[in-house]
């Protein structure tokens, strides 16, 4: 009878150090929540009209990809006369 008092105290014990553990360390996990679908020249590309959190170990930031799977808000193809667009070229952080 002993044992198992002893036993059910140090499972209850247990479960309460691994529930406050769990507690402590979930709030700082990063989870990408980015959808991507395959593609035959690209391999994998964004899904289109979503949006996500892109986490790793070093950042976690919002992301809105529009209808052509681009980081950015929704705009006309069409280029208004007004506007000047510039192209840049840049690594994978900078995107």
């Amino acid at each position: 009878m002993c044992r198992a008092v002893l036993g059910l105290l140090v499972g209850t014990v247990a479960a309460l150090l691994a529930g406050e553990l769990l507690v402590r360390v979930l709030p700082h996990l990063r989870v990408s929540t980015v959808m991507w679908a395959p593609d035959d020249t690209m391999g994998a590309v964004l899904k289109p009209r979503q949006k996500a959190r892109f986490s790793s170990r070093e950042f976690s930031n919002k992301v809105i990809i529009n209808g052509r799977g681009q980081h950015d808000y929704e705009h006309s193809f069409q280029k208004p006369e007004a506007v000047f667009r510039i192209p840049a070229i840049c690594d994978s952080y900078v995107e």
